[in-house]
């Protein structure tokens, strides 16, 4: 089964998400780096036959979330500044994000 985080903590004025693990460490994830790092089928170049675009935080400093929403007990999606709300952030894709 996939760690849940046991706390987050989102900070518009810092433009920060900061996830707790069961193990009581942490990861601290920009809007920037979330936005630039989305899973999505477009964004990760599946829809365009694999070949993704890559996407630096630099081009998204200025972005912010709308809303987001936690997706069962295994993922969280995002609302972006930018219009994009397809990518759906799984806990385990944001827990490899830290350690890989």
């Amino acid at each position: 089964m996939a760690e849940i985080p046991t706390d987050i903590v989102i900070d518009r004025n810092k433009k920060l998400m900061t996830l707790t693990w069961q193990d009581e460490s942490t990861s601290a994830f920009s809007f920037a780096y979330l936005r630039a790092h989305c899973p999505c089928a477009f964004c990760d170049g599946t829809k365009h036959g694999g070949e993704a675009t890559p996407l630096s935080p630099d081009s998204f400093q200025n972005i912010a979330f709308t809303s987001v929403e936690e997706v069962g007990r295994y993922a969280l999606r995002f609302a972006w500044s930018d219009g994009h709300d397809s990518g759906i952030y799984s806990f385990e894709y944001l827990r490899e994000k830290i350690s890989g």
